[in-house]
């Protein structure tokens, strides 16, 4: 859908041309939409009502029809899907976790915070985030598709399958979060609550597959690396490789901090340090 209105980007429609990007996005929306109903250029037109008149920009384009396209049943059922501003009532939604940063919380107590792409729902494609200790991401584990080392599964493995080793593990996996109006902002949804259904947790076991690397093809290394080399360890992305802990591939260069001369950074965190001089300095600066 995006390379097809990619035309539009750098526009400002509006009027007539803006009545023909709403009916462009109707038609490619997938299920329903093709039958060309009235309600539906309707619904549609409602839910992009907001960039009339507005210079499209390719993340806008990218963020609006991400959030039609997660919500064609609301469509279908003549309700529109206008940007989330606040959240009236409790709803589970399904999220994609997209990164994770060790960091500390308001107590001072050491864990991570997790970024989560919310998948459907008005606030699709949102990015929330939420802190968790270390301790929570190791009781969470085995719901999101791990297993203990002594598992009956791995108990008699050559090879013990799905371990848990570190919390940026759970990076490209899915759960579902309860959307709650009381911990809710004006800026993003809030939620406390998580689970696991059966369809994300069979999408979570085919993730993992990547990971463990002793199925054969097309769960083999990109990389060459041995089976017991850690994809939380390595430097490559899953913008390139899906079992990747992190989006961006990380870059070797010179760290001012630590002087290692072969020190990884990453591109994504705009730093003037290496990965892990980063951290420290958060972690630190967060202890003040």
């Amino acid at each position: 859908m995006e390379k097809e209105l990619s035309h539009y980007v750098g526009t400002t429609p509006v009027g007539p041309q803006f009545e023909q990007f709403v009916t462009d996005v109707r038609d490619l929306l997938p299920g329903k939409m093709p039958d060309k109903r009235p309600q539906d250029y309707d619904k549609v037109f409602d839910s992009l009502r907001h960039m009339a008149g507005q210079p499209i920009t390719k993340e806008d384009l990218r963020d609006n029809l991400w959030r039609l396209a997660g919500n064609l049943k609301r469509i279908d059922g003549h309700l529109a899907v206008p940007p989330w501003t606040c959240q009236p009532q409790a709803e589970w939604v399904p999220a994609n976790i997209t990164a994770i940063r060790r960091r500390r919380n308001n107590s001072g107590v050491l864990g991570y915070l997790f970024y989560f792409r919310i998948l459907a729902g008005p606030a699709c494609p949102m990015i929330v985030s939420r802190f968790w200790t270390s301790r929570f991401c190791y009781f969470l584990a085995e719901y999101m598709g791990f297993l203990r080392e002594y598992s009956s599964v791995n108990r008699n493995a050559d090879i013990p399958r799905r371990l848990f080793h570190h919390p940026s593990e759970f990076v490209t996996l899915r759960l579902e979060l309860l959307l709650e109006s009381r911990l809710s902002t004006g800026r993003e949804p809030g939620f406390e609550r998580v689970q696991v259904p059966p369809a994300l947790l069979k999408f979570n076991l085919e993730q993992l597959k990547y990971r463990d690397r002793i199925d054969g093809k097309p769960y083999i290394c990109p990389e060459g690396y041995p089976e017991d080399f850690l994809c939380c360890t390595c430097e490559v992305g899953y913008k390139k490789c899906r079992a990747g802990c992190h989006a961006e591939d990380y870059i070797v260069g010179s760290c001012p901090s630590c002087h290692n001369d072969h020190a990884w950074f990453d591109p994504e965190l705009l730093s003037a340090v290496c990965v892990i001089c980063y951290e420290k300095q958060q972690i630190e600066r967060e202890a003040t």
